[in-house]
């Protein structure tokens, strides 16, 4: 039997691994009603790259035939399909839509590299072969940049909150990344050049188990804390809902002393009226200052607007937004016309923490 038992637990590893995950995820989203946006197909992918690694572990394993050179030719373009929806998914939890100059460079180098790989198999050797290096050195290229990017979010998130949690997948995260380089470097490169770095030494496999280790660190991170997938590193100042007449209906943030909610509903009811008056009939969701975004969500039928004060906007942020004024509306209806009150919206914190799971309690601020 000549079956790398290496190569063969790190496959069984990802599916395994990914497969639970994968559940884990489906499972918490029923729970909470909140989406795991990209995360989660991300990691499905990734248990199917699993069944492609397993069969890369000798032909007892390959009931297809398709060959130790064509399976890896397979399973770097889904690789990159799995790194691309993870890294959307950090993308949406730093800004509201993908960097599309972000997106487009690392597609190139994505595209190339599977095209590399393919055109390679006219002659897979990798002594003295460009293709195959070009294939290997832009799937360890696209990889590392995919890492280094996500442990940016996290990076960034412990210098606004220090929490033991963001720095670790941060850390992890950069480690990933060097553990791809070093796999180019040292395995790779030495191959193109015909030498071994450690001679006898399955260098590649080890390397492999580690990054898939590491990896597994940082999805058990997210998945055994919901709403930390939603713990941005933006800084929330305050949601506001607003009747029609521009009076606070509902104010979450800071206390009275700190802000006037009213001052506040005013304000933005001004903006609106003013943008009207202007000629502009779709009303207004975003006023953009030097520090700070005001992400605005009207329900003008029920005759109130949500207002949420953030210190830029990520997609999270504005789902999260919607979500609280789709659970207002439903909670408590139109409001147009009633003399509003304090008491009128018992449970709102309730909605809040349900539509922003990441904000802590009054009672903990």
């Amino acid at each position: 039997m000549t079956v790398n038992l290496g190569v063969l637990v790190n496959g069984l590893g990802l599916i395994v691994g990914f497969s639970l995950l994968t559940l884990i995820f489906i499972v918490q989203e029923k729970r909470t009603g909140r989406k795991v946006y990209f995360l989660k197909e991300g990691l499905f992918m990734g248990a199917l790259t699993g069944i492609a690694s397993t069969m890369l572990a000798g032909p007892e394993v390959d009931p297809l035939s398709l060959g130790p050179e064509l399976i890896d030719r397979i399973a770097i373009p889904l690789w990159i399909v799995v790194f691309s929806m993870v890294a959307l998914f950090f993308m949406s939890l730093r800004s509201e839509s993908p960097d599309w100059r972000v997106v487009a460079f690392l597609t190139g180098i994505g595209v190339a590299s599977s095209i590399s790989g393919f055109a390679s198999l006219a002659s897979p050797s990798p002594i003295g072969n460009l293709a195959v290096l070009a294939w290997n050195g832009g799937f360890a290229c696209f990889s590392a940049i995919v890492f280094f990017y996500n442990s940016s979010v996290f990076l960034g998130a412990y210098r606004r909150i220090p929490e033991r949690r963001s720095i670790v997948i941060g850390t992890t995260m950069v480690l990933i990344s060097i553990a791809y380089l070093l796999s180019f470097l040292l395995g790779d490169l030495s191959s193109y050049l015909g030498t071994e770095v450690i001679p006898g030494f399955p260098l590649e496999t080890a390397l492999d188990l580690i990054r898939v280790g590491l990896l597994l660190i940082v999805a058990l991170s997210l998945a055994s804390d919901m709403e930390y997938c939603y713990r941005i590193p933006v800084r929330l100042f305050g949601i506001w809902v607003i009747a029609s007449s521009g009076i606070s209906a509902y104010h979450y943030g800071p206390t009275e002393e700190d802000t006037d909610p009213g001052l506040f509903a005013s304000a933005l009811t001004a903006i609106s009226i003013v943008m009207k008056e202007s000629g502009v009939h779709r009303g207004v969701n975003r006023v953009v200052t030097g520090e700070r975004t005001v992400v605005v969500e009207e329900r003008v039928e029920l005759g109130f607007t949500v207002a949420v004060v953030v210190e830029r906007v990520t997609m999270v942020i504005a789902k999260s937004v919607k979500t609280f004024a789709d659970m207002f509306a439903d909670r408590f209806g139109s409001i147009a016309g009633r003399n509003i009150s304090s008491d009128d919206f018992p449970d709102s914190d309730m909605l809040v923490h349900v539509a922003f799971p990441f904000l802590r309690k009054r009672s903990d601020q």
